[in-house]
């Protein structure tokens, strides 16, 4: 970007040869003190002993299964509409990223361990946008849902779940589907309407840390 405008300033002041290469932008950051730095937001973390827990009881929940027929999935959030979270910045100003456009897409990607791809879930807040005018959105690609936040929600996560448990059944195909980063109890109400197999991670690791800390206190007395 930065040789881009230099180059459209010297056309407009009428500089003649003048080259936007890589080593005139490495001397122009050097001359005006100019570096590149991740502009710092939110950050989770994820304590590393219920990582090791997980870890080993992932297995004895998936023991059974046949590499083709475990699946994980798991979502992000696409801001479209958000600034980089990379600048360029000088050397004495603070890297601070401002207001993010809240403007998203939610993606879930569902893979199974032996690499089929599922087609992505996507959600935006409007079933048919402007720009799908006359088209077929079961041709997009993708599995298209709608929600005024552009958030997964226990309705669209259970329609996408019983989609998925009708076409494996189709398919005489038994899956585990293994669900990171979702909501319990929309994960666990549509679960108990499909034939196969699902695990939260999230449901898991809390009642693992419950039956450990109601265990102390029984053996503490309290």
């Amino acid at each position: 970007m930065i040789q881009h405008k230099a180059k459209e300033l010297a056309d407009a002041l009428g500089i003649e040869n003048f080259s936007t290469s890589n080593g005139w932008l490495d001397r122009f950051r050097i001359r005006n003190n100019i570096t590149f730095r991740s502009l710092c937001g939110e950050a989770a973390d994820v304590g590393p002993s219920l990582c090791e827990d997980w870890q080993k009881r992932l297995p004895l929940l998936l023991a059974g299964y046949d590499d083709e027929n475990i699946f994980n999935m798991d979502e992000t959030a696409l801001f479209f509409c958000a600034l980089p979270n990379k600048s360029m910045i000088q050397k004495s100003e603070e890297a601070r990223v401002g207001k993010i456009s809240k403007e998203r897409l939610t993606i879930s990607f569902c893979v199974s361990a032996a690499g089929e791809k599922e087609k992505p879930l996507v959600i935006w807040r409007c079933q048919r946008p402007r720009c799908f005018k006359g088209k077929d959105l079961n041709r997009l690609g993708v599995s298209w849902y709608a929600n005024k936040k552009s958030w997964m929600t226990s309705s669209i996560f259970e329609e996408w779940l019983l989609n998925f448990d009708k076409k494996k059944e189709e398919s005489s195909q038994e899956s585990s589907p293994c669900v990171g980063q979702c909501d319990v109890s929309c994960a666990r109400s549509s679960a108990q309407k499909c034939q196969n197999v699902i695990s939260t991670t999230k449901y898991d690791i809390k009642t693992s840390a419950i039956r450990s800390w109601c265990y102390k206190m029984f053996q503490d007395g309290i």
